[in-house]
């Protein structure tokens, strides 16, 4: 037994000067030898990655940690902006101021921007009579609905709000407070002459857009 184990040893250390086909013929363990060493060649292949994949792996990974580190770096095109609640300067407050003319007095009102506001200023100038109600406010009735797209539901109005009550249709100004009221949009405040609304009785006034 030892001695066909070195003599097969010695035919296989030999192999490189016979032809294939005859090697593969004569010596069936060299044959299968040879196999098992390629087979563990091919295995270290599969475990051992190649210079270039092992360079792609490394490009890929430095990629994608710069592209985890791109937005915190200052100046770059998706760095990202601290966050602001202030309005943008591009976007201007639309407010405007109307005056309301009661004999010789002038009431001045500011309004806010609003749907309900621009439908109201694009009927000045205007002509009413306003009466006091619920000793509270003054109110006059006006031509035509007007657009309360977008209005809260309602308001609790306080002293020197001007606003329109949509159920009725009225316009109304307030020297008192008041409760909730379903259907009361706000359109903005008195800056002077309270002491015209505050005033009992009816008066004839005119509302128009006030000159600056």
């Amino acid at each position: 037994m030892h001695r066909r184990s070195a003599n097969i040893h010695e035919q296989c250390s030999s192999q490189h000067v016979l032809p294939r086909r005859q090697e593969t013929a004569a010596h069936p363990v060299c044959f299968f030898h040879s196999i098992s060493r390629g087979n563990n060649a091919m295995a270290d292949a599969r475990v051992r990655p190649s210079k270039t994949e092992q360079f792609a792996g490394l490009t890929l990974s430095a990629c994608l940690g710069l592209s985890l580190l791109i937005p915190f770096i200052p100046g770059t095109a998706f760095a990202q902006q601290p966050y602001s609640s202030s309005p943008s300067h591009n976007v201007q407050e639309r407010s405007m101021n109307i005056s309301m003319i009661a004999d010789d007095k002038v009431v001045t009102f500011h309004l806010e921007d609003s749907a309900t506001t621009r439908d109201f200023v694009a009927m000045l100038p205007l002509e009413l009579t306003l009466e006091d109600y619920a000793a509270t406010e003054k109110i006059g009735t006006l031509a035509r609905k007007l657009d309360v797209s977008g209005a809260a539901a309602g308001s609790t109005p306080v002293e020197g709000d001007i606003a329109y009550y949509a159920p009725w249709g009225n316009l109304a100004i307030y020297h008192k407070g008041f409760e909730y009221s379903p259907g009361l949009v706000r359109l903005g405040r008195i800056e002077s002459g309270m002491e015209t609304i505050r005033k009992p009785g009816a008066v004839a006034v005119r509302f128009e857009v006030a000159k600056d």
